[in-house]
């Protein structure tokens, strides 16, 4: 899940995977999500990089990462947020908050 933090700004994307514990994938392999946009931060597009197995060399650790897509919004965005892991019970296993300071560019095509 995915939040925007900050009251009326708010924003929430779930992101179900099911089984993740049983996945193939290697250390470096990443999972995306889908594509989504958020109208309160000026109709920017993300998604989330999900390594099941880790990123690089951090192995057997999941890796997480917010990306901006190359469409939409302001050239530069330093968005609030948090990433929370829900187990399967709803219960949240791990929270991450990212406080505005995180910058985010608009690539270029």
């Amino acid at each position: 899940m995915a939040g925007i933090i900050s009251g009326e700004n708010e924003f929430t994307f779930t992101w179900q995977i099911n089984n993740i514990s049983y996945c193939w994938h290697k250390t470096g392999d990443v999972l995306v999500s889908p594509t989504f946009r958020v109208a309160n931060l000026q109709h920017s597009s993300w998604h989330l990089w999900l390594y099941p197995r880790g990123h690089d060399n951090e192995k057997n650790y999941l890796s997480v990462f917010l990306h901006r897509e190359k469409k939409g919004g302001p050239e530069v965005l330093t968005p609030s947020f948090e990433l929370s892991l829900i187990s399967v019970d709803g219960s949240s296993f791990h929270t991450f908050y990212v406080e505005e300071g995180e910058v985010f560019f608009l690539q270029k095509l």
